[in-house]
């Protein structure tokens, strides 16, 4: 059986040879196994964060202390309290240089960490015995 198909020039004539059957078959195989083998596509995180423990000379949980992060070169601060465990997490951050970390609380030292860089995806840990 012959089949045309209308174009301006006049008609085209297809094929009907198996072969085109075959490529198609072919492409609809090689579609499937991509779509059948292919994983979940994750983007890379461009942000930056960090985490801590407040810690007391004993090893206790520190609750409730102030922790500022702040970038000194960009003039970015941001504040946040730990928690009943002494932790906090300051996710988010811009990857770059000039962080700096500060934890108060009344009745203990001031602690500091000055000047760090975070690098894209990085995750800084920081603890403190004040």
């Amino acid at each position: 059986m012959r089949e045309y198909a209308v174009h301006p020039s006049g008609p085209v004539r297809f094929s009907d040879s198996g072969s085109n059957r075959r490529f198609i078959g072919l492409m609809l195989t090689v579609l499937a196994i991509s779509c059948l083998t292919a994983g979940p596509v994750y983007g890379q995180a461009a942000t930056s964060g960090v985490d801590g423990t407040v810690l007391d000379a004993s090893s206790a949980a520190v609750p409730g202390a102030d922790v500022v992060v702040a970038n000194t070169q960009t003039g970015f601060e941001r504040k946040l309290q730990t928690t009943g465990a002494g932790l906090f997490t300051m996710p988010d951050l811009t990857p770059g240089p000039g962080y700096t970390v500060t934890v108060t609380k009344t009745g203990f030292t001031k602690y500091q960490v000055n000047e760090f860089s975070l690098a894209v995806g990085q995750t800084r840990k920081t603890s403190s015995i004040t």
